[in-house]
């Protein structure tokens, strides 16, 4: 109980916070996956929203938006769509073998831009989703064993999408949740360990050369989503 609170209002708080510190060991480098691994082992919530400390709510309902897709059995993650400070976008659904790895679709873009078959205002699965807000559930997480701790920093998000997707899980993103991330503002630029990047890629490379999220004849070298026309299709 808060000290000096009438019990009355102890009966009608919505939720509980918990504090949990998370230190590290003099010279043990940051670990988001370890972090985040230890955190959803100590939930006792069925359902968790990870959230980065660059993220701000600025419209209302996305909370309900993530839920509602949460609490389908078949789907194992969700993730919402994030705007720079600027209002542009920063995520909306990863695409596999995108500039020949993977990339945010549409990223930088004005969200008040047209897209290829409105598809930045409509819910879609994809293949993955950002880890800087992404909903899943507790027993989702247990049965892919969480994060693997071997990708530090980078790639943890993408490796566990991608594993829950394996498991038979779809990974769905939904415009309908908007938040504000002021991406690395917490932790500045740095460019991820190499040997993570190649662990990944030799893990995934396969899979993101074919994401079964995305068409065939999309091209992959441009963040806005666009059919690959070569001008000798019947319609051109």
């Amino acid at each position: 109980d808060v000290a000096g609170e009438p019990a009355w209002m102890a009966t009608r708080r919505p939720f509980e916070v918990i504090r949990t510190e998370t230190p590290r060991a003099e010279g043990d480098p940051f670990n988001f996956a370890r972090k985040m691994n230890g955190l959803w082992r100590q939930a006792s919530s069925d359902y968790l929203v990870f959230m980065n400390d660059d993220v701000v709510a600025t419209e209302p309902g996305w909370l309900k938006a993530l839920m509602t897709f949460c609490m389908d059995e078949t789907v194992g993650a969700v993730g919402p769509r994030l705007l720079y400070d600027d209002g542009t976008i920063q995520h909306l659904g990863i695409v596999g073998g995108l500039f020949g790895a993977c990339g945010h679709a549409w990223l930088g873009r004005s969200s008040s831009q047209n897209s290829y078959q409105d598809w930045m205002l409509v819910h879609r699965e994809w293949s993955m989703v950002t880890g800087a807000v992404l909903a899943t559930r507790r027993d989702m997480l247990a049965h892919v064993n969480g994060f693997d701790e071997a990708f530090s920093l980078e790639f943890n998000d993408l490796d566990l999408c991608l594993r829950i997707r394996m498991a038979g899980y779809r990974i769905v993103c939904t415009p309908h949740a908007t938040l504000t991330h002021s991406e690395k503002a917490s932790r500045g630029d740095s460019l991820p360990p190499g040997e993570e990047v190649a662990r990944f890629l030799s893990r995934w490379g396969a899979w993101l050369e074919r994401d079964p999220a995305f068409h065939p004849r999309m091209r992959r070298d441009r963040f806005d989503l666009q059919p690959a026309i070569t001008g000798s299709e019947w319609f051109w």
